[in-house]
């Protein structure tokens, strides 16, 4: 990858216009909660793909040069999980929006396709409201 983007970079400065690199990874995870990736992949496929995982490996290779170690490891984990925490309570203490909300904010004039359908949107929001 280093070596794709050093050399899109020199490119793209003596003039030569841009650069498309495709990038390949392996999806280490289910689609979905409704996916069972172990019915369509073999195991052995899936372990290979877990040794060539670029954090682990980057992880391993600064715990060679003793830049990295799993106190400091534990720590970040830590650091990590209470800011996400932070966030998740932030979000979770948000006041709904209206269903209006995700038409408003997404086109400067909105077509009038989706007009229809906030009209329709909303007028259903009303209608649920009135059921509560």
């Amino acid at each position: 990858m280093r070596a794709a983007l050093d050399h899109a970079i020199k490119r793209a400065r003596h003039g030569h216009g841009g650069t498309v690199i495709e990038a390949v990874t392996y999806r280490l995870s289910d689609h979905t909660t409704a996916d069972d990736a172990r019915r369509y992949r073999p195991d052995a496929e899936v372990k290979a793909a877990w040794e060539r995982e670029p954090l682990k490996r980057m992880k391993t290779y600064l715990m060679s040069l003793n830049a990295w170690n799993e106190k400091e490891e534990e720590a970040w984990k830590a650091d990590c999980a209470t800011r996400v925490d932070a966030e998740v309570n932030a979000y979770l203490e948000t006041k709904s929006q209206p269903v209006s909300a995700m038409f408003d904010y997404t086109y400067a004039e909105v077509p009038a396709d989706l007009a229809a359908q906030r009209s329709f949107a909303i007028d259903s929001e009303r209608g649920s409201e009135g059921k509560q």
